[in-house]
């Protein structure tokens, strides 16, 4: 066990609970401290950045909870052959954020969780769960009719995408601006995939920034430059949407339960859509850049739209929509939401539930997993909490806009600063509770639109 700092006042550990006294039958003594529980932690750091020792937010969850951190600081979740390596040889952490499928359930490294202890251990949590996704987050922990994890939801994911342009392009192609408004900006959702790629070729084809060249793509968007299952979720929901494809998902046929992708439907949204590159209406690149090239493009002017879920496409400070207001103040976030097609409104966005599951180590005791889970229905569900753990304090770290939206401190928001600091570390990572959410997203972020 690591040494750690000096113990809280008396007071404070008196007032978690966390310190039994009990007076001698001749009340000249009293018993010793109970000795805080000791559980070890496996989250997400920075990729190529490990945990340092004693983090402000480790001290912090250490002394609001009255228990013993020991997160690994020497193995980088990205590189999974040292945490694969590291469990096979039976070193398994108390809490891991990684679900229980794949690699997990491979090694036999995670416990199962009676379903009774999430509503009697995580009830605000699990209430959360069970509004947006009950089925999918349960199914995504579920091996063999056992609970072996945490569920995991995001409400960001969960409530669709959207395509999100500028509106001092559509006004230099004669587009005409939605009148609906939220906040401070101007959405439709009642637009049809007609109108939508209208405006997409004038992008290619119509000079939106007046300079004479035929110079500027309508869509992009970013893939990480390693093109997968999981991104290919974000390439166009939308428009398969509009065919009535809700990508990688079994959905119901003529009476019967298919695999979307290989439908007629996806087969037409799939030619729709190589229309729209024929037509040069698709960044060629867009399968190869990753978020920084996406980023440059969007706010350079080369490209004048993109599809995301809410937690990119609002304008947060970090953000493609945060970084153009920067440097174009008049730009002004448009959004489009589930435009109609041939099969329908709606966004194809990808399965919510699981996403962000994690689980709990094979030898962990039943006192230990209860008191994880009671830790952590807290941190993801009281907002001050949950920031302070994951963007520190506010004035120092952060702040809040007048729409109170959270603006990160830039100084404290490097790869090497967020791990260093801690944050994140000891959350469920992108698990995203709603109210957590409003100092996150925007607030539009919650019309729904999913098939």
């Amino acid at each position: 066990m690591r040494l750690k700092r000096i113990a809280l006042p008396l007071a404070v550990l008196l007032a978690a609970g966390g310190m039994l006294w009990a007076a001698g039958q001749d009340g000249s003594e009293g018993a010793a401290p109970e000795e805080r529980m000791v559980i070890s932690w496996f989250s997400v750091n920075s990729r190529g950045v490990l945990l340092p020792e004693n983090t402000v937010s480790e001290q912090y969850v250490e002394e609001r909870f009255n228990v013993e951190l020991e997160p690994w600081t020497d193995v980088d979740i990205y590189q999974g052959e040292q945490w694969r390596l590291k469990m096979a040889s039976g070193e398994v952490p108390d809490f891991m954020k990684i679900g229980p499928r794949g690699a997990l359930s491979d090694l036999g490294v995670v416990r199962e969780l009676p379903r009774d202890w999430f509503y009697q251990y995580m009830p605000n949590y699990v209430t959360i769960v069970d509004q947006i996704d009950p089925a999918g987050a349960w199914n995504g922990v579920t091996i063999d009719g056992k609970i072996m994890g945490l569920p995991g939801v995001n409400v960001a994911v969960t409530s669709g995408a959207a395509m999100v342009t500028r509106r001092d392009w559509m006004e230099a192609v004669g587009v005409e601006i939605p009148e609906k408004k939220m906040l401070d900006y101007h959405y439709a959702d009642d637009w049809s995939l007609e109108q939508l790629e209208a405006m997409l070729y004038a992008y290619r084809h119509g000079d939106p920034d007046g300079n004479g060249k035929k110079d500027t793509y309508a869509v992009n968007n970013f893939s990480g430059g390693t093109p997968s299952w999981g991104s290919a979720w974000d390439f166009f929901p939308n428009e398969f949407g509009a065919f009535g494809v809700r990508i990688h998902s079994w959905q119901e046929q003529g009476g019967k339960l298919g695999y979307s992708n290989i439908t007629p439907a996806y087969r037409d949204a799939l030619k729709y859509l190589n229309g729209w590159y024929e037509k040069e209406i698709i960044d060629p690149e867009m399968i190869s850049d990753g978020r920084k090239e996406f980023n440059q493009k969007f706010t350079n002017g080369i490209v004048g739209a993109f599809e995301q879920t809410p937690a990119w496409t609002g304008p947060r400070t970090e953000g493609p929509i945060g970084l153009l207001l920067k440097t174009t103040p008049e730009a002004e976030p448009v959004y489009i939401i589930g435009p109609e097609g041939p099969g329908g409104r709606g966004t194809a966005n990808r399965p919510a539930g699981g996403f962000g599951a994690c689980a709990i180590g094979v030898h962990t005791s039943d006192e230990k997993a209860i008191r994880i889970m009671q830790i952590l229905d807290e941190i993801q569900t009281n907002m001050d909490v949950y920031h302070k753990i994951t963007k520190g304090d506010e004035g120092t770290h952060f702040s809040f806009d007048a729409d109170g939206l959270m603006v990160p401190n830039p100084d404290f928001q490097t790869a090497q600063t967020v791990t260093e600091m801690g944050w994140m570390y000891f959350t469920m990572w992108n698990v995203i509770t709603p109210d957590i959410t409003l100092s996150r997203l925007p607030r539009w972020r919650t019309i729904p639109h999913r098939i």
